[in-house]
This record gives C-alpha cells, sequence and structure tokens, in this order.
C-alpha cells in the first residue's frame, strides 16, 4: 500500500514537472538556430520552425504546405529523395545528409540535416526533420582555417 501511495506521489510531482516545463519545450524551438520541420506521409511540411526566418528568409507560412523537395537544389534532390525514402520504410529509423536549399533571395546555402520516421507516434504523426547551416563550413576549406580567428571555428567553455 505504501508502494502504491508513492507511486502516485511521484507521478503527482513528475506531472508538475511537465506542467511547469511545458513553455521550454515552444521556447527552445522558437529560439533555437537548428530548423525543425514536420513532414507529413505525403511529404508535405506541416510545421516549421521560426528559426528558417533568419537562415532562408522565409516566413514559417510560407513554407508549410509545400512539398518537402522545393527548396532543395537540383543537384541534391536524388540524395534527399533517397532518405526520405529510405526513412519513410522504417518507423523510428534516422538518417542525416548534407544538402543545399535556396534562400529567399535565389542563393543556395549548405545544411547538414537528419530525419527520423516518426509518423507511427501519436502526436506526431510525421517525419521530423532538423538541420543547420553548414554553408562557411562548406566554402572555407580547413587548410584555410588559420587565416580565421579561432574563435569562428571552436566554442571555447
Amino acid at each position: 500500500m505504501v508502494t502504491t501511495s508513492k507511486k502516485i506521489q511521484l507521478s503527482s510531482h513528475a506531472v508538475k514537472a511537465l506542467k511547469h516545463n511545458e513553455p521550454y519545450p515552444h521556447s527552445l524551438i522558437k529560439n533555437g538556430s537548428d530548423i525543425i520541420v514536420l513532414i507529413n506521409e505525403e511529404s508535405i511540411i506541416t510545421f516549421v520552425s521560426p528559426s528558417i526566418t533568419p537562415v532562408l528568409a522565409y516566413a514559417p507560412e510560407e513554407i508549410v504546405g509545400c512539398h518537402v523537395l522545393v527548396l532543395v537544389h537540383p543537384d541534391d534532390l536524388d540524395t534527399v529523395q533517397w532518405m526520405l525514402g529510405e526513412i519513410g520504410q522504417s518507423p523510428g529509423k534516422s538518417l542525416s545528409a548534407e544538402y543545399r536549399l535556396c534562400c529567399k533571395d535565389g542563393s543556395w546555402r549548405w545544411f547538414e540535416g537528419s530525419g527520423t520516421n516518426l509518423l507511427h507516434v501519436p502526436g506526431i504523426g510525421g517525419i521530423v526533420g532538423t538541420f543547420r547551416d553548414i554553408t562557411k563550413q562548406k566554402l572555407v576549406p580547413p587548410s584555410n582555417w588559420s587565416e580565421t580567428s579561432e574563435s569562428e571555428h571552436f566554442v571555447q567553455f
């Protein structure tokens, strides 16, 4: 009997902690530098984080409802299509790739992205993708790193 009430008490504390921390995931998504997307079974983007705006200059509402491949560079389409096809076949499967996306001004930026099949997870029901801009790393080869400041390459604690 004591064990049961202790479990209920722990559950009550867990529920309080979850309610208290509820704003944090939204804040992380809103203010994070990585772009997060949710893609449905038809490869349509159903959510994109606001972090897309400072990187690609699109507002989230300009991207939601678009096909996931609409911004992908033509030379990278095969890679991204293959990755999405592989992910879509297996619940829980994750893969990563590097590819270019088109900015609103027509320029291209390099991204490192990963996707995870969460189509089977209630409340998510999609492929979750996260990607970050790696243009600078792709355009400045490591051999030229000595020409730029150390703080541009390493985070110091």
